[in-house]
């Protein structure tokens, strides 16, 4: 049957010498992989953007419950990108927090509010100027939707951050699953942007908030696995 959703583009698999499998999170079926021949061949080159993470689409797709992989019928680009593919930095993050959803975003069934967080979010990347602390951002804001947003009640700057727990601590020893104090404050203004948003983060300050977000995602989503892309946006903001 066909049906008619929108949907995000997260990666893709190469299947083939110009085919691919593109893993897609849509407005009414979760996340999702569609066969999508011919998308590497020269001679398609309208399909190409199929390949680009992050693209937001309107699609027709056949759709069968509990199949491994679908096709899409028809697409259409929903919003030309002015900036993301052209951008070094934003390109980097696109790669980043798309592989980050494909190992979040499991349910295949429709989350209106979740796809509407992410789509309004890609339109903010597309259009800021400076996309500095955007993939530190908007992984926290992820996790409202996640179920594991954590209790910052409790911050204070002699304090830990204890990921596997989400909430602060002021125990003599940290554990080993934990933001230091130094980077506590910071770590708060990831989730909570507006109460501070001047407070000015270095590159070294920014790769290490990074690498405490994913073991935050890590401890709360079982099978969540390595981090492939981290590397790349890290060489980004040495």
């Amino acid at each position: 049957m066909i049906h008619a959703t929108n949907g995000i583009v997260l990666n893709h698999v190469r299947y083939g010498e110009t085919s691919a499998v593109v893993h897609i999170y849509t407005e009414h079926f979760g996340q999702q992989s569609y066969m999508v021949n011919g998308v590497r061949s020269t001679r398609n080159k309208g399909k190409s953007v199929l390949l680009q993470p992050l693209t937001l689409l309107s699609m027709q797709v056949y759709h069968k419950q509990g199949k491994e992989i679908q096709r899409i019928k028809e697409f259409e680009v929903a919003l030309p990108f002015v900036s993301i593919p052209f951008d070094q930095t934003k390109r980097s993050i696109a790669f980043f927090i798309t592989e980050m959803m494909r190992r979040s975003l499991r349910e295949e069934e429709a989350n209106p509010s979740l796809f509407g967080f992410i789509e309004q979010s890609v339109r903010d990347l597309d259009a800021m100027p400076r996309s500095g602390n955007y993939h530190l951002t908007f992984l926290a804001g992820l996790t409202r939707y996640l179920g594991f947003y954590p209790d910052l009640s409790h911050y204070s700057p002699d304090h830990w951050f204890d990921l596997e727990n989400g909430v602060f601590s002021g125990h003599l020893t940290p554990s080993p699953q934990s933001v230091p104090s130094d980077l506590c404050g910071l770590w708060v203004n990831v989730f909570e942007p507006d109460s501070n948003p001047s407070v000015p983060v270095n590159s070294e300050q920014r790769n290490r908030l990074a690498e405490y977000m994913i073991d935050f995602y890590a401890l709360h989503l079982p099978g969540f696995g390595r981090v492939k892309s981290l590397d790349i946006l890290q060489g980004i903001y040495l």
